[in-house]
């Protein structure tokens, strides 16, 4: 492994200590990526700093700083910036742009993330439009199982350009195909997912229930949605990132604090990788899915 990326691992334990001090009660997993993210951009950061920093979102996105889950991203894409100020403005901004096309807050705030991070404000009107035009595609052909969950998804393909209904005849056409020829009674959403990936159907499908039958072998559950993110998420960096990424595995693996986190395999592979190649599209979806694992597990525990 080279010099920078030993660095950036002994930056990621450092920034994830402080990560800890200032988000005491944020899960492990977004506390980690949050760290990833930070310590990938080389910034280095104190809780105080963070502190202050999460008083700046305070200040200027009142709405948004209520939800503990968040929160931390946000910090750490300011945390990541050499503007703080004008991070929370344009993060305003896009949540304000995404508010007039849905209803949701906690997935818009996450769209809201992801938008203000990829683009500048004057797009953002477009982008918001696109968005629910994507949801709306969706929601078209699947009224019920169409819901707040899938803001997010629907704006990374904004993001990318993708057009509404292309998106949701492929999405269709992939969550038609597990479910006759391969017997997968998927999530509509994990179909949605694949439409990230440029591959063609069969292939994308068969490689997904062979990940599947992988997961149900081991007695995993949820763990499949985070490697279906990397899987979908793919693209030529990720993709040539891999070395790098699973040598950071294995540097960070070989200190008891990153296997004693309560991270699963996938989980800890997602943070390798967001040290080793850091990825927008990665690091939001993530965190979207994660946020929605975390939503399940305490409606099923309420019940």
């Amino acid at each position: 492994m080279n010099e920078e990326l030993l660095e950036r691992c002994s930056l990621f334990y450092e920034t994830r200590a402080v990560m800890d001090r200032a988000f005491r009660y944020t899960d492990c997993f977004t506390v980690s990526a949050c760290a990833a993210q930070i310590a990938a951009s080389g910034k280095q950061v104190t809780a105080e700093k963070l502190k202050e920093l999460r008083r700046v979102f305070r200040k200027g996105t009142k709405p948004l700083s209520m939800l503990r889950a968040i929160a931390p991203s946000c910090v750490a894409v300011m945390a990541a910036s050499d503007d703080a100020e004008a991070v929370t403005a344009r993060i305003k901004a896009a949540y304000a742009a995404l508010r007039k096309h849905f209803i949701a807050i906690e997935y818009t705030a996450i769209a809201a993330l992801m938008l203000a991070d990829a683009r500048e404000e004057a797009e953002f009107a477009a982008l918001a439009a696109a968005a629910r035009a994507q949801f709306d595609a969706f929601k078209k052909l699947h009224r019920i199982r169409t819901d707040s969950t899938n803001i997010p998804l629907c704006m990374l393909l904004a993001l990318r350009g993708a057009d509404p209904a292309a998106s949701a005849e492929n999405a269709e056409a992939c969550f038609k195909l597990m479910r006759s020829e391969h017997r997968f009674r998927c999530r509509w959403t994990l179909a949605q997912m694949l439409t990230l990936d440029p591959r063609d159907n069969a292939e994308k499908c068969t490689e997904l229930c062979a990940l599947k039958d992988k997961l149900r072998a081991e007695k995993k559950s949820f763990s499949m949605y985070y490697e279906l993110a990397a899987l979908a998420c793919r693209s030529e960096e990720l993709k040539e990132k891999a070395e790098d990424a699973l040598a950071v595995f294995d540097t960070l693996s070989q200190d008891r604090r990153f296997n004693g986190w309560k991270l699963d395999n996938t989980e800890r592979m997602i943070v390798a990788y967001l040290v080793a190649a850091p990825s927008s599209e990665l690091f939001w979806l993530t965190l979207s899915l994660h946020y929605e694992k975390r939503s399940a597990q305490a409606a099923a525990a309420a019940a």
